[in-house]
């Protein structure tokens, strides 16, 4: 183990619990070069948002979809990120899905 982060590790063990968080982000903010502050900033996550479980890939709390509808999802992200006409394509399909009755389907 790197010296600095020994050092780190036993501080730990006698810094009170609400400023460890403070601490290592002195520590990270330290180790990076100068002027670098003006694109990088680092905050201690609240208790609240560090006991929620992770979100999945959408960003939500829905199931997972299965593989191969995720990739079909991912690509089509990506090109409508390249292309006009996909974007429009999607937003179409997305609007006309929205208002369907899923129960008469």
């Amino acid at each position: 183990m790197h010296p600095r982060k020994n050092v780190l590790s036993r501080l730990m063990k006698i810094v009170p619990q609400d400023l460890i968080g403070q601490v290592y982000a002195a520590y990270i903010m330290d180790g990076l070069p100068e002027g670098a502050n003006e694109y990088v900033s680092v905050q201690k996550r609240s208790s609240e948002r560090s006991k929620r479980p992770p979100k999945n890939s959408r960003g939500d709390n829905a199931p997972p979809l299965p593989k191969d509808l995720e990739e079909a999802f991912g690509y089509l992200r990506s090109m409508a990120g390249k292309s006009p006409v996909v974007a429009d394509s999607i937003l179409s399909t997305y609007k006309m899905m929205k208002c369907l009755d899923l129960e008469m389907l």
